[in-house]
Order: structure tokens, then sequence, then C-alpha cells
């Protein structure tokens, strides 16, 4: 699902969710797209589920009705690409 369909969908409102399969742009920490794997109110008993689940590589978001808020001041520092380097043996 995108992340717009995720935040549209009234079953997810006030909300933790457990997001899976997370695909991120250059532009936003929120995610582009996921797949909702758990839910809850309770953040702490979500956190339980997904620990006896073995699901311990969720992106935890809270899904609320408000707009995310712009990113102020600097624009974020793109990281170099990653490089191999060779040792001389």
């Amino acid at each position: 699902m995108t992340w717009d369909e995720i935040r549209g969908n009234p079953q997810f409102k006030k909300h933790w969710l457990a997001l899976d399969k997370c695909r991120y742009d250059d532009q936003s920490p929120e995610p582009v797209e996921a797949e909702v794997v758990d839910l809850d109110e309770d953040l702490s008993e979500l956190c339980q589920r997904l620990s006896v689940s073995n699901l311990t590589r969720c992106a935890i978001v809270f899904c609320d009705d408000t707009e995310p808020a712009p990113l102020h001041g600097e624009p974020p520092v793109r990281l170099p690409e990653r490089r191999k380097y060779l040792r001389a043996s």
C-alpha cells in the first residue's frame, strides 16, 4: 500500500502500525510504500507481539489525522555512494 492509502484508511487511524517491506524516497522520512503487518492502539502491546512473532525489523509509526510537518532548515545531507575499497595485499 502507498503511505497515502495507509494514512487514509480509517482502520489505521490513531493506531501504532508495524510496517514491513518499506520503500522510502529521498525527500521524506515517511515510507512511500509499505505492508502493514500489525497494528494496535497500545505501542507496548504491539512491540510485544512483534517480538514474540520474530518480526523485529519492522518500522513502527503512529497513524494520525494530521498532515506531516514540512521539513525546515537545511535540506538533508546526501551521503556519498557506498564504494568498495580493495586493500592491496
